[in-house]
Parts: structure tokens; C-alpha cells; sequence
């Protein structure tokens, strides 16, 4: 796996569906376990008996029947003495879990009688009083999900992450990968190869002030690549001009040592040979640079291809 963009989308994609797996493992295990239910019935039961003891306090056994009413499930209110207060004929045998509630640790005491679940605690009023308020209610329940509820789900789950994990990855790799082709191009002759959809000139003026990493790294590779162009073409027109220049030079060198042949003595023709030689060398070597100057600025020719001429 040596592409940029695999090992992103691959790594990302694993890290988000471990932690969604996590997650919902620990929330799974922390809102089914006894002690995170006990500890909210507990909390509930509380306020549902100190308002019930307020209700009696206040207004007797009338106001207690109207709060026992206006609960969702059946209620008891026991005093210090274990006497039921205000209650029915039909109340039931709570001996066996007020002892519970006296003897246990704080948390509700439960026992079922018949298709029922007694849950029991001791509240304090607010003048200092002990009752136990007890509620009459279904077990709860353990929630258990079955595998064809958590398969869609997960599923679901993974398939947006990983459209989330390929954008990200396609964001973070793609200008990289403009950086990588134009450097291709670069290398292969093309001055004018530039990142990114802007290909015009940009200068190190031009840089916006909110690029991040990645946008200013193909900015600068931009502005390198524009900046090498221009001195290339300025050393290859420096090239061209300076060979102009000295064939001036050396046709009027050439002349004037034909005139010196003309009156050298003979003993200075071995001189002037060299001379001559000389200077057809130093000719050649600027035709040849005037060549090389000339390939350079004419347009590249594409690679050859092999095309079969079999049908």
C-alpha cells in the first residue's frame, strides 16, 4: 500500500469505526449495568417520596390520596412506626421489604409479589421525619439488541464514515498529487507546468494570507517553477545574444588577418596558421552554441510511440 491517499482512508477509516465500536460498546454497558439503574431509581423514588410526605404533611390523607392519583404507578406511604398511611383494604404485605429497607445499604430494596416488583426506600422530610415511600412497578427491564437492530445500524454507521474518511483523504492528498504532476512535467522539460487548476502567473506578492499547508506549499511550488522559467529563458536570450556578439568580433579578426598575411614576413605565417586555427575553433564552438540555443527554445517533440501496422 504505497499510495498517500490508501494509507489515509485506510488508517482514518479503522480509527473511526473502532471508536464508533467503542463508544458504543462503553454507553451500551454504562446505561444497562444494575448500579447506573438503581442509582436513577433511586434518585427518582426520592423526590417522588419526599413529595409525597410534603403532600401528607400538608393536607393529610386527601392530599396524599390526590398525589397517589396523579402517579404514573401505585404508591405507599410508610411512617416511622411501619403503619401504611391512608391506605386501602387492598394494600399489600410490605413486612418483609420494609425490613429490607431498615436492614440494607442505601439503595432501593425490591421483592415481587405476584406479577408485581415492590421497590422500597427511606426518605427524611423536611422537619426531620422517617418514612418509606414505596412504589409498586415492573422489574426493569435489561435491554438486549438483537443482531438484525445493530447490523443496519452499524452498517449505516460505516458507510458514512467512509464517504467521511474519502473526502477528507481526496481533500489532503489531491494537491499533492498536482504537486506530483507538474513536477513530472517540470523534470521533463516543460517550463510552464504549473499545480493546481491556476495555472497563470503568480508572483510571491499574490500569496493570499489565508492559504493552509497544503494550498501554500502548490503556491510556492508555482512561484518556484515560474520563477525558474523566467531565468532560464533569460540565460538561454543571453546565450543567443552573446554568440551574436562575438561573430562580429571574429569577422573582423578574420579580416584583418588576411591583411596581416599580405604583409607579414614569411616567417610569421606559422603564427598566423595558428591564429586562423583558432579562431575556425572558437567559430565552431559559437555555431554550436547558437544550435543548442535554438533546440532549447523550439517546442519539445513528443515522445515516439509504437504504433503496429498489422491489422
Amino acid at each position: 500500500m504505497r499510495s498517500m491517499f490508501a494509507k489515509i482512508f485506510v488508517s482514518f477509516w479503522i480509527s473511526e469505526i473502532l471508536i464508533l465500536l467503542s463508544t458504543a460498546f462503553l454507553l451500551r454497558h454504562h446505561f444497562d449495568s444494575p448500579e447506573v439503574q438503581h442509582s436513577s431509581l433511586l434518585q427518582s423514588m426520592t423526590m417522588s417520596g419526599n413529595a409525597a410526605a410534603a403532600a401528607y404533611l400538608s393536607g393529610g390523607c386527601p392530599a396524599l390520596r390526590q398525589f397517589q392519583a396523579m402517579s404514573p404507578e401505585p404508591s405507599y406511604l410508610v411512617d416511622g412506626s411501619d403503619q401504611v398511611l391512608c391506605a386501602s383494604a387492598a394494600k399489600p404485605d410490605l413486612g418483609d421489604l420494609l425490613r429490607q429497607v431498615h436492614d440494607g445499604p442505601r439503595r432501593p430494596a425490591g421483592m415481587q409479589i405476584g406479577d408485581n416488583y415492590l421497590w422500597g426506600t427511606a426518605i427524611k422530610s423536611s422537619t426531620g421525619q422517617s418514612w418509606t415511600f414505596v412504589i409498586s412497578g415492573p422489574y426493569p427491564a435489561e435491554h438486549h439488541f438483537p443482531l438484525h437492530e445493530i447490523l443496519p445500524r452499524l452498517l449505516i454507521s460505516i458507510s458514512v464514515s467512509g464517504l467521511v474518511t474519502f473526502a477528507l483523504a481526496l481533500f489532503l492528498t489531491r494537491p499533492i498529487g498536482m504537486l506530483r504532476t507538474a513536477a513530472r512535467k517540470l523534470a521533463g522539460g516543460d517550463l510552464s507546468a504549473r499545480a493546481g487548476s491556476n495555472s497563470g502567473k503568480t508572483g510571491a506578492s499574490d500569496k493570499p494570507p489565508s492559504l493552509d499547508e497544503l494550498s501554500g506549499l502548490v503556491h510556492d511550488f508555482n512561484h518556484m517553477a515560474e520563477r525558474l522559467e523566467s531565468q532560464v529563458a533569460a540565460q538561454r536570450l543571453l546565450l543567443r545574444d552573446v554568440s551574436h556578439e562575438l561573430r562580429s568580433p571574429l569577422a573582423r579578426l578574420s579580416v584583418a588577418l588576411e591583411l596581416a598575411r599580405e604583409e607579414a614576413q614569411p616567417e610569421m605565417e606559422d603564427h598566423l596558421a595558428r591564429i586562423e586555427r583558432e579562431a575556425e575553433h572558437l567559430n565552431k564552438l559559437i555555431g554550436q552554441l547558437l544550435s543548442l540555443s535554438q533546440m532549447e527554445s523550439a517546442q519539445r517533440i513528443p515522445d515516439a510511440e509504437v504504433i503496429p501496422m498489422k491489422p
